[in-house]
């Protein structure tokens, strides 16, 4: 009987340390003071070809159409993280073009171009003074540069929104990593003892440290943070005799430090935001559109008053759940409008914006991810009709299902894929022309994009 007694409890051991450890609260990890650096590098390309056999009183109207799309994008991300401040830095480049080919029945070809050139800048910055409070202070620019089909346009966007508010969110992947790294050896035996909590957050604070690192020779890199993450489980007397098995554990999921972000925390913010977008430079000829637009030049100031409230629960190891909030009410000032058709002025405009989301991520490995997001918009609109003299009131309804995957084919190369399911449902209290009967219109749309992402360090 006391044989017995002692293989249970041998057999058990192993089941409570797994336990332990993926029990660990993720939410109990604060991310050290740290400077990270990352560079991404994305291409995409796409082409199509279509083919019309159309018969006009027994006369062939054959058609057919090529179209070659392509677009790269440069992205820079920067993020600092202090006691008293965080905040990061987004500098997103992209550039894409397409051509198109259209051929008639007389067999003579039409080549069509068209490029669009994006460029946007986002610093969000935090500084915290007592306790969770904090100033918010987040500067927004974009700028766009398209010919579409000879027809040049140019566009330009800057705001600077200024919140007050309280609570913060952790990002906290990196004990989630440290869990992923002491399961494995757990699980082959090459551990000598289960380490404390504060022993994981220990750890969890080294691969933040070494993550901050950049190598642009990613063979360096790699020896480097192996060697410092040895030394320290070796310091720690967690480790004894060194093998293969070991190195194996250790490089594989050290590889994918850098993946799926994990975070924690609550927050809530109010605020105002002041944009200033620029539109001009769009021409085309005349009769060519419906709107008849010749000539367009916008110059505006919104006022945007704010609140909004966002929640991240690291459920356990493998399971996040979050929720976000965010409620604006535009008040927009239109000092110059004109349409060559009429030039007509419209004074100014309002728009109440909603925003929900509800989400919920699966992380089985420190490679994969699949997440579900549900949620919505609803806006109320209220503006004058093209001659000032008509007030519209229009509900918009935008309620969406999104799913979001991704897979890490090796450290610096993945896969990315969304699946977006919207419905679309407006309702105005006027149509324009001066109808007065309302106007009701609904849509389904849906969406399907893979795409591989490769990060140059």
């Amino acid at each position: 009987m006391k044989k017995l007694l002692i293989l249970a409890i041998g057999l058990a051991m192993p089941i409570f340390s797994f336990s332990q450890l993926s029990n660990f609260d993720l939410s109990s990890y604060k991310l050290p003071d740290i400077t990270i650096n990352k560079l991404d590098f994305t291409f995409d390309l796409s082409g199509e070809q279509s083919a019309l056999d159309d018969q006009i009183n027994s006369n062939p109207n054959n058609r057919s159409k090529k179209n070659v799309w392509a677009q790269t994008e440069f992205n820079y991300y920067r993020f600092r993280n202090k006691s008293n401040y965080q905040g990061s830095l987004s500098v997103d480049y992209v550039l894409s073009g397409s051509l198109e080919w259209l051929i008639n029945r007389e067999d003579t070809m039409d080549l069509k171009k068209s490029y669009n050139s994006d460029l946007d800048v986002n610093s969000q910055n935090k500084f915290y003074f007592i306790k969770d409070w904090f100033i918010g202070v987040d500067i927004n620019f974009h700028t766009r540069a398209t010919n579409w089909y000879g027809q040049p346009s140019r566009y330009a966007f800057f705001s600077i929104p200024v919140q007050v508010g309280k609570g913060r969110i952790e990002p906290v992947e990196d004990s989630r990593l440290a869990i992923y790294i002491l399961e494995d050896l757990q699980k082959k035996s090459l551990l000598l003892r289960l380490p404390d909590n504060q022993e994981v957050l220990q750890i969890a604070a080294k691969i933040s440290k070494l993550r901050k690192k950049r190598f642009f020779d990613h063979r360096i890199r790699g020896i480097y943070e192996l060697q410092s993450m040895d030394s320290l489980l070796k310091g720690m007397e967690l480790i004894g005799e060194s093998d293969i098995q070991y190195f194996t554990v250790l490089s594989d999921n050290w590889g994918y430090s850098s993946g799926p972000q994990r975070w924690s925390g609550k927050q809530i913010s109010a605020g105002i935001n002041t944009w200033n977008p620029n539109i001009h430079d769009w021409k085309s000829e005349e009769g060519k559109y419906e709107l008849g637009l010749l000539e367009y030049y916008f110059n505006e100031l919104i006022f945007s008053p704010m609140v909004q409230v966002r929640w991240e629960v690291p459920v356990n190891l493998h399971w996040q759940k979050s929720f976000s909030l965010s409620s604006v009410y535009h008040l927009t000032s239109l000092p110059e409008i004109k349409y060559a058709i009429n030039n007509s002025t419209k004074p100014w405009l309002s728009n109440w914006e909603n925003d929900i989301n509800y989400s919920y991520y699966y992380y089985p490995n420190s490679r994969t991810t699949i997440g579900l997001t549900c949620g919505g918009q609803v806006n109320i609109v209220n503006n004058p009709d093209e001659d000032g003299i008509h007030w519209l009131t229009e509900l918009r309804l935008a309620p969406k299902l999104e799913l979001n995957a991704n897979y890490y084919f090796s450290p610096q190369l993945r896969l990315n894929f969304k699946y977006r399911l919207n419905y679309g449902y407006d309702r105005n209290s006027a149509y324009y022309y001066h109808d007065d009967s309302p106007r009701t219109r609904s849509n389904f749309f849906h969406n399907v994009r893979a795409t591989l992402l490769y990060s140059i360090f």
